[in-house]
């Protein structure tokens, strides 16, 4: 028994180390990745605490966005109640896990650099301790954690079942799995799909090996069970119904397996299926009128009502590829473009080497009947199946995710690990080692400055700083923060660009609650050209939690429009502090207590004619001002110059 152990150890070593890795990875993730900064995460963590609060599920359709579970209300329950049995033991209260929603959130638009990429306001007296609703949080996540390790395992085991003899081929796969950074990150957070994932890929797993035998009333009713498992962990599973049924005729077609067998096998997974999953989707179809619950999605902000908004299908599916790789936080931290086409490269070369392998499959001698040809076959209509119905529901609502395909991820592994191969047996070192050196890097690179709070300066850093030392407060002798200098980046933009501001900050004191910061470009009259609304900090040093005398600068970038550009000015930057429960500004004050009324505290040229670049004013028509230099700051009591071109 010992000796069968030690060899069962030797035989698992590799795939131990694989799961190994890809633990230590997501350890980095968790700790890169505040509460509720993933997709969708609050509310799938509060499905948790309604099943934990309400011993009940929550309801479907237009009422569920009357609930913080919004349109997750319709998933399939499974992960939730799984996740809600350590949280019913620990409580999710005392404290409980509080979502803030950080209100100038960049949603939508994915950046380089950070500015307001957290959802969520931080404190940093969340989750410490870690107990109550923040260590039901993290079990979660613990428990997503475990579904990942289930994912690598039966990755795994597809290549292995549907490459036998090539060990090395599934070693290969379960690495890229664990290793690809989205993956990584997904099961470090409070959702379903790494365990769909998981359960979807084993049923595939089951499907291959049932294709496999002769007939086997075992794996029959196996892949009936995982497959109700998946569908009851999303029901985007349902789509692996059409790789089940393709699977049974080719078997009673091509195998020669009898009519009653195959309505023997039929009914297993049916059967198995049934009793595992229907019962979710007849009680939403009783209660609800909608077995899928999809009408719950029409009810969203990002429901799509109107076919021409739907775009063109090229720019969706490029999304859909970059967020399979890499796609952190709530999509707007990502590398540079560059990587992407890194990674873009990668599977171009994959397509050719399956080109290559199919050439050199049809070159062999034929058999009849070809299992691998038709388990491959099999799988690429799970892949082609998914991709039709994503293609279908990204017409129904804004959703160009890569995590959607998941569901046959193990089949995207597989075809990737054979088109590497067929072209050289050691070539998929390089994207393995490509993926894994991404996974090490993004939690330092790209997640933790994310959230981070801002560097703050030093004494000789604000002496150095100080130009402005604007005071802005209810009052005089109460001020809340002091505004020590305004510095746009670029002295002349161009309209459809974006003009990048440095706003210095010294914290005097702290409050309650939430001060927003505004800046508005000015322009002619008064008139409003172009604005951004933030938290200090970029979203992350919002005003409840600053510490007196600490100082930072914050760098915002501010989109002007086109269409508000008049003409070729030069616009003043105006910088204020807005009160939230008032709804109006704080007062200004300057170092020596007097009040400043109009708080334009730099300027900058915006040129509307992009030609040449020229300030175009003409006087009777004769002169024209063409263009002007002006020293950014003057000082009282000296000699300013500041020189003009004219044309005649």
């Amino acid at each position: 028994m010992i000796v069968q152990l030690r060899k069962a150890l030797k035989r698992s070593w590799p795939l131990l180390n694989i799961v190994g890795i890809y633990l230590i990875l997501v350890s980095l993730y968790l700790w890169a990745t505040p509460p509720f900064e993933g997709p969708d995460e609050p509310q799938h963590y509060a499905y948790i605490e309604w099943l934990v609060d309400r011993h009940a599920f929550p309801p479907q359709g237009r009422a569920s966005w009357e609930t913080p579970v919004q349109q997750e209300s319709s998933q399939p329950p499974l992960y939730y109640l799984i996740s809600s049995i350590p949280a019913r033991l620990g409580g999710v209260d005392d404290p409980r896990a509080e979502y803030r929603p950080n209100p100038h959130v960049l949603r939508g638009f994915p950046l380089t650099y950070p500015d307001n990429d957290n959802r969520a306001i931080h404190k940093p007296e969340d989750a410490r301790p870690l107990q109550g609703g923040w260590l039901a949080l993290y079990l979660a996540r613990g428990v997503t954690v475990i579904f990942g390790v289930l994912l690598i395992v039966s990755v795994y085991g597809l290549l292995r079942e549907a490459l036998p003899g090539q060990k090395q081929a599934a070693f290969m796969g379960a690495f890229l799995t664990a290793t690809i950074p989205q993956v990584v990150f997904l099961s470090g957070l409070v959702s379903n799909d790494i365990p769909v994932a998981a359960l979807s890929t084993i049923s595939l797993w089951l499907l291959v090996a049932l294709m496999r035998r002769d007939h086997s009333c075992s794996l029959a009713l196996g892949v009936g069970i995982a497959f109700g498992l998946s569908i009851l962990l999303k029901a985007s599973a349902l789509v692996l119904a059409v790789p089940i049924i393709l699977a049974l005729v080719w078997m009673a077609i091509y195998r020669g397996q009898s009519w009653p067998d195959i309505f023997r096998l039929s009914a297993l997974i049916f059967l198995g299926t049934f009793f595992t999953a229907g019962w979710w989707f007849i009680r939403s179809w009783i209660l609800f009128g909608s077995p899928l619950g999809l009408e719950t999605h029409d009810q969203a902000p990002w429901a799509i009502d109107d076919p021409a908004l739907v775009g063109e299908p090229r720019f969706r599916w490029f999304e859909v590829f970059r967020s399979f790789w890499i796609w952190l936080g709530w999509g707007t931290i990502r590398p540079s473009d560059e990587y992407y086409w890194l990674f873009f490269t990668m599977a171009i070369v994959a397509l050719v080497g399956l080109l290559i392998a199919l050439a050199r499959h049809w070159k062999r001698p034929r058999r009849r009947p070809d299992v691998t040809v038709a388990v491959f076959t099999i799988l690429l209509s799970a892949l082609f199946t998914t991709a039709v119905f994503l293609e279908i529901w990204m017409r129904r609502v804004t959703a160009p995710y890569g995590r959607l395909m998941y569901p046959v991820i193990g089949v995207i592994i597989l075809l990737l690990i054979v088109g590497w191969r067929a072209i050289h047996p050691k070539l998929p070192i390089v994207p393995l080692a490509i993926t894994l050196l991404m996974s090490i890097i993004a939690p330092f690179w790209l997640l933790q400055p994310a959230y981070a709070l801002p560097q703050f300066l030093n004494d000789q850093e604000i002496a150095e700083t100080s130009s402005l030392n604007w005071f802005y407060g209810e009052s005089q002798d109460r001020p809340l923060a002091e505004l020590l200098s305004v510095t746009p980046i670029k002295q002349t933009v161009e309209p459809d660009s974006l003009l990048p501001v440095e706003l210095c900050w010294r914290a005097v004191d702290r409050v309650q609650e939430e001060y927003t910061i505004l800046v508005h470009i000015i322009g002619p009259e008064n008139s409003l050209i172009s604005n951004r609304r933030t938290y200090p900090g970029l979203g992350r040093y919002p005003t409840s939690i600053w510490e007196p005398g600490k100082a930072w600068c914050d760098l915002i970038h501010i989109l002007v429009a086109d269409q508000a550009v008049p003409r070729t000015l030069a616009y003043k930057i105006e910088v204020g502090i807005l009160n939230p429960t008032l709804d109006d500004r704080l007062e200004i004050f300057s170092a020596a207590g007097e009040s400043i009324g109009a708080p334009f505290a730099a300027d900058v040229l915006i040129v509307q004619d992009a030609d040449d670049g020229a300030f175009h004013g003409n006087i009777n028509e004769k002169i024209a001002l063409l263009d002007y230099e002006v020293e950014p700051t003057w000082s009282p009591d000296q000699q300013n110059e500041f020189t003009l071109t004219w044309a005649i």
